[in-house]
Parts: C-alpha cells; structure tokens; sequence
C-alpha cells in the first residue's frame, strides 16, 4: 500500500516537471526570438540600412510582443487569444513608444537606448504572461474563468434586426463596394497642392451624397442580424474612409504645429539634444515644488507628451526606409481607423450587447470631432487611442473588482506619464473614482467627483492659461453667463447669439453657421441646430436610462461624462482664457456621447409599447444619422494647407544655404508657411527664417521687415535683418498675388530681378546689401 502511494505521487510529480521544463524552454525560446528582432532593428537603424530587414525586424517585434502583452490582455479583460493578441499588439507598440521616449526627455534619441527601451518592454510582458501561465497557476485560473461571458456573433435581441431577420443580399455589398471606389476616386481626384482653407474647397459637393449612401448602407448592417463578425469588418473598412479626406485631399500637409513636430523630429534624428534635458543641456534647468528640486526635463510637458510620437516617428522611418513626412501623415489615419472601432465595439459589448457594440462601433460617423481625430497625426489624437483602450480597463474594474485588473490599469496609467500628460491626470481621476467606488464609499466617491469637478479650473490657473471671472457668479450676469457655455457646448442660442447659433460648433460639428461644402441642405445655421439638439436630448435620456437601470460600468461611465462635461461648462461659462486643457477633452466628451446617444436609440429601438412598427422606427433612426452624419463631415475642417510653391521655394532656399553657409547665421525674410517648411527641412537648424523668436512664436523684428518690405522697399530693411541675424546674406520670399505692380517694380530697381518658383519670387542679397551698422 504505501509503495503504491509513493508510485501515484511520483506520476503525479513526474508531469508537473516536464511543464515546468517546458514552461522555461519556451521562455527562453521567445527571449531568443525577441532579443533577434531587436538587435536586427538596431543593426539595421546604425549600418544596414536595408528597407527588408527593418520589415522583417518590425514584424517580427510586434509579432511576438503581440503574443506577450496579448496573454496578459486575456487575463485582465477575460478575452479570447485573438482578441488578447489583438490588444497585445496596442499595449506592446504604445508601452514601446512610451519607452523610447524616455531617453529624448532626459538626454536624447539615442538608437542603443532605443533598442535597450524596446527589448525590456518584450521582456516585461514575457515575465507577466508566463508567470500567469505557469503550471502553478493554472488550476486558480480555470476558476476565475467560470462564470464570466464569452463573446458572441449573434445577435443579443433579435427585434433589433431591420424588419426582422434581413440579412441582406449580395447587392448590398456590391453596392456598398462600388460607392466606397467612387468616394476614394473623388478624394484623390480633389487631391491639391493650392492653397485652400478646407477640403471642401477642393471636394466636389456630389461626395456628401456619396458620403450619405454609405452611412445608410453601413447603419443597415448595422440593425441587420448578419454575424458580428462580418459587421464589424465593414465597420472597420467604413472608418478608414470617413478618415480618409484629410490625407488624401492635403497633398503637401497642413498646420504649422505639424511642421514643427516634423522639424523636431528631423533634430533629434541627427542625435541632438532637444532642451530642456537632464544629460546634454549646460544649464539643466531645475523646477521647485517647495522644498524639492526637480529637473525641469521630467515636468516639462509639452516634451513628456510630445518625445514618445517624436520617437517612433524616427524609429518606424528608419525600419521601413521612409520619410518621416510620411510616417507623420500617416501614422494616426492607420491605427485610429483600425482600433477605434475595435475598442469602442468591446466597450458596447461590455455595457449592453455585442449589437450595441457594433452600433456604438459605427457611431463616431455622426461626429466631427471623431471624424477629424482620426485623420491627423498630432500629439493629442496619437495618444487618444491608447487612452480609451487603459479607460476600457477601469470600466472593467468598476464591473468585476479583480485585482489583477486593477494592478494593470494602475501600471498603464502611471506609465502614460510618459505619454499625454492631460491624459495622464484623467485616467487618475478615472482610477481613483474606480478604485472608491468599488471599495462602496459613497462620502469619498462623492468628494472626488468634486475634486475632478475642479481639476481643471485649478491646473489652468496654475499654469497661468485661464483664469476664473467671480463677476460672472454676479446675479446680473449668471443667466448670461450660463447660456454662453450652454451654446458652446450644444451648439443652442448663447447670450450674445440670439437669433443665430454660434459659430464656433461643439463636438458634433465643427462649426455650427452653415456648411463649408456649399450643399444647400446644409447652408442653414437651423440644421446643426437641429441635429445638436436632437443628440444632446438623446444622449442626457440615455444617461438617465443608464442609472435607471443600473448597468454597472455604464453608470459609472455616466457619472465620469458628467464630472467631465461639467468641468467643460464652468471653464467656458466662467473662465477667460485659452481653455486649453478642457479643449483636449472633445475626443472623450464625444466618446460619451456615443455611448448614451446610442443608448438611447437602442431603448427607442426596443420599446414595446410604441405606436410606430420596429422596422419604421430603424428606418426614421437611419436617415437621422446619415443626413446629420453628411452634415458633419460637411461643417468642417479649416485647416489652411501649405502650398506646393512655398514647399518648393523653401526646398530650393536650404540647398543653397546648406551649400554655402559657414557661420550659421542665417536670414530669410519670409511668411509663416516657407519659414516652418525652412526648419524642418534644416532639422531647425533655420528656425524661424535666423530671426529671434519669442514667446508664442512671435517675431516682431521680422514681422517688421516683411511688411516694410511689401509696403515700402528701401535698403533700411535690408540693413535691419543684417544687424539682426548677424548674416552676410538674406533670401526674401515673397507671393506674386501679394505684391502690387508698383511694389514689385521697386522691389525689382533695389534687389534685381526674381529667380520664380510657381507663384513665388525669390530675391537672393548678397553682403553687399546687408550692411551690418557694426562693421
């Protein structure tokens, strides 16, 4: 008898010891396959330079961190291998770019420190997922997987289903197909390099009709009983479309903060030191916070926010031998249009439904901020993306209470300090509220809700961007003052408004005073009105259905838009300013629109009692959204684009200046758009045409000598921008359709005549005409 327990016991050990060799074999394998990407990638970034090989290198990486953060994602969220891999991707490329970040902050863009950063991200994620894979683990893992649901394509109530079980026909992606190549020939057909002020001065008004057919023909989808599965694709390929019109129809980019971020990037690529810096700066400049010290680099937050986007930029245009132009324009358009409808899908699915998550999925076509966002690469629209997805986990948390859960959501918010530092102080907020709403204590709940309340009034002063008006608290001046932050934000009828709406829009439309596309359905300031009212209605009826039935993430979700959308309020209805925090909120603040809007049109949807028939009720909720959807992506944007000829112009400049100077003291007397085009093509080593440049991008001394120029030419001007730029010789770039004939005639008897670049003259002086007044 004891023989045969000790042989039952031996058995028993035997097993548990070939998976404990085998949990440690496939470690080491996967750190072999990791440490090989990484080293190809950094080999290839300082020798090879081989465009294959950073593919591989790139694929590979991603590939296998990918497979690492995915198994922890399917614990923490309880979700199947291909949606864990799915998100392991998202986690993996974000935690990665955070990482190689942190070098540019505190010395530089160094390749060996990028490469150090991307292997320890692989590395932290191996050792997360194969400690909760290991044998030990794996019988306490199989309980806590009891009970929870599995995702599902079918759909969750079939009443919602158009005119009951329609699944569609062959036509019906036919023509979805042949709308989609006609919307994608018009955005490359209106493709431009002249100066426009928004797409619609190129788009023909006939692609808000094509726009309109496919909103319907993806809705239709949508309230169809096709599987998830299927819809979901669709929505995906519709998102990259709508995102579409801004890359494509800017042939030569937009905005000067773009071009500043592009010149930054082309720095820190030559292996500079972009200040404030720990390592690298002579001055290393300290920031006090009472008593303590602190570099200024590790709080200086338009560099935190801005080094992980610069980073990557750099290092993905390195790996696949492009330029980081390219990688820029296109960087945001591909990973929104692809993740934001896979999280806002999950997120649906865990409120309600998989159906409502397919619905919440295709909403962001109604809003123009959603639209936008999507479609340019800025520091604030590439970290939103990673936001929502560590939000999705608090909402989780505020659902199940696991621990493990809330272990992950504290390291990515405290981790996102390296990312957007706006969004870092929400997700506290947000972690906060979770952590005391699940711990059931209502007093302090209630006091944090308070204290988010105010954050951002407080974070504002602070930094000196707003400032709160008590004499807007007056009596006399309150009801004013409350129907100007109401009109803001609903686009309604403000104080100073009466009988038009305002024209600054909200987060429905870019602006609300009629359409930029001509189209005369949308030439009147009633529609957006209209359409604002009807969402905003919508979306407070769904919140309040929301608490009343007690769906325990949508409730606090609720509750995180109302704290939110107030502080939006009370920073615009009592606070003069550049508002510039509460601004970055638009994303999140539409985001809850979709999701109680939706709501609300999934209770109108289910309602029993109603007079009107179920597929009439899907029908009238269709043509709402497609026409208020067209009317959106019709209101905006106004981005002012940079015209070929000042590109051009700028390009033919920096090749004679990088040919010929010496001393680097430069002069170009130009406007805004060649000068930026200037710096990024120098890598800022021209910055600001070599004039001084203040606070706020201003240059009076500049601005000066151009208008004088344009004005008045006279050899005075000449003799300023010498003494001021300390350069032997200055360019001056001036538009055709801005100098008067009189004016270019005397421009031509004191500089000679113009070399031309399009619509662009250029005058080169030689030293001697720039007198220097101290030689």
């Amino acid at each position: 008898m004891p023989n045969q327990i000790q042989s039952s016991k031996f058995k028993i050990f035997l097993p548990f010891s070939n998976l404990t060799f085998i949990w440690h074999l496939n470690f080491g394998i996967w750190i072999l396959f990791l440490t090989l990407s990484v080293g190809l990638l950094w080999k290839n970034w300082t020798s090879w330079h081989s465009i294959s090989i950073g593919i591989v290198g790139l694929v590979l990486y991603y590939a296998i961190t990918a497979i690492a953060w995915g198994r922890v994602i399917e614990q923490a969220l309880l979700l199947n291998k291909n949606w864990g891999r799915i998100f392991g991707f998202l986690v993996g490329f974000y935690l990665s770019t955070f990482a190689i970040g942190i070098p540019v902050v505190v010395w530089k863009y160094d390749r060996l420190a990028v490469a150090g950063a991307m292997l320890v991200v692989g590395l932290a994620g191996f050792v997360l997922s194969f400690l909760l894979r290991h044998p030990e683990r794996s019988e306490a893992e199989s309980r806590d997987l009891i009970g929870y649901p599995r995702d599902s394509s079918t759909p969750a109530c079939p009443e919602y289903a158009r005119g009951g079980r329609n699944d569609g026909r062959n036509w019906h992606f036919i023509l979805l197909g042949a709308l989609a190549a006609l919307f994608v020939f018009l955005l490359f057909w209106s493709r431009t390099g002249e100066y426009i002020l928004s797409p619609w001065d190129s788009l023909p008004t006939f692609i808000l009709i094509v726009f309109f057919g496919l909103t319907w023909l993806v809705g239709s989808l949508v309230f169809s009983s096709r599987p998830a599965k299927v819809v979901l694709l669709v929505i995906i390929l519709f998102s990259f479309l709508i995102h579409l019109y801004v890359p494509l129809v800017y042939g030569t980019s937009f905005s000067g903060d773009k071009w500043r971020h592009l010149a930054i990037e082309g720095y820190l690529q030559t292996g500079q030191a972009y200040t404030p810096s720990i390592w690298g700066d002579k001055t290393r400049p300290l920031v006090r916070f009472g008593p303590m010290a602190v570099p200024e680099a590790l709080v200086a937050g338009n560099k935190t926010s801005y080094a992980g986007q610069w980073s990557v930029t750099i290092m993905l245009a390195e790996s696949l031998g492009a330029s980081i132009f390219a990688v820029d324009w296109w960087l945001v358009f591909l990973l929104w249009s692809l993740f934001m409808p896979l999280l806002l899908y999950r997120m649906g699915s865990m409120f309600v439904s998989s159906r409502f998550g397919l619905f919440a999925a295709f909403l962001p076509t109604l809003f123009y901020t959603l639209q936008v966002d999507g479609a340019i690469t800025l520091p604030v629209t590439f970290n939103y993306i990673f936001f929502f997805f560590v939000l999705w986990l608090w909402l989780d948390y505020s659902k199940r209470g696991a621990r493990y859960t809330l272990g992950l959501a504290s390291g990515l918010t405290l981790f996102f300090y390296w990312g957007y530092i706006l969004h870092f102080f929400v997700l506290l907020i947000v972690g906060a509220l979770a952590y005391i709403r699940r711990q059931g204590e209502r007093i302090w709940f209630y006091l944090a809700m308070v204290a988010g309340l105010l954050f951002f009034q407080l974070l504002g002063t602070a930094q000196g961007l707003s400032l709160l008006q008590l004499d807007k608290f007056a009596p006399s001046a309150l009801v004013g003052s409350v129907a100007d932050g109401l009109g803001l934000i609903s686009a309604g009828i403000g104080r100073l408004a009466i009988l038009d709406v305002l024209e600054q829009g909200n987060f429905l439309y870019h602006q609300t005073a009629g359409s930029l596309s001509g189209l005369f359905l949308f030439s009147y300031p009633l529609a957006p009105f209209l359409g604002s009212t009807v969402v905003w209605v919508g979306a407070f009826w769904g919140a309040y259905r929301a608490l009343r039935a007690r769906r325990a993430p949508l409730v606090f979700f609720a509750w995180l838009f109302g704290i939110f959308i107030s502080a939006y309020f009370l920073d615009f209805a009592f606070s003069a300013g550049l508002h510039i925090f509460v601004r970055r909120l638009d994303a999140f603040l539409a985001v809850g629109l979709v999701f109680f809007f939706g709501y609300a049109v999934w209770q109108f949807l289910s309602a029993a009692k109603l007079p009107i028939t179920p597929r009439k009720r899907t029908l009238a909720v269709l043509f709402f959204i497609s026409v208020v959807a067209a009317s959106t992506f019709a209101s905006g944007p106004k981005l002012s684009i940079l015209p070929a000829d000042d590109k051009a112009a700028a390009a033919l400049v920096w090749s004679e200046l990088s040919a010929g100077n010496r001393n680097n003291h430069y002069c170009v007397i130009a406007e805004s758009w060649p000068l930026l085009v200037l710096e990024a093509l120098s890598k800022r080593q021209v910055i600001g045409g070599g004039f001084p440049l203040l606070p706020e991008y201003q240059q009076p001394d500049l601005t000066a000598i151009f208008n004088g120029l344009m004005k008045e030419p006279r050899q005075e001007w000449l003799t300023i921008a010498g003494r001021v730029t300390q350069s032997d010789t200055c360019y001056y770039l001036n538009k055709k359709r801005l100098l008067s004939e009189p004016v270019f005639n005397q421009t031509v008897r004191l500089l000679g005549k113009p070399r031309q670049v399009g619509e662009m003259y250029i005058w080169k002086i030689e030293s001697k005409r720039t007198v220097i007044a101290e030689r």
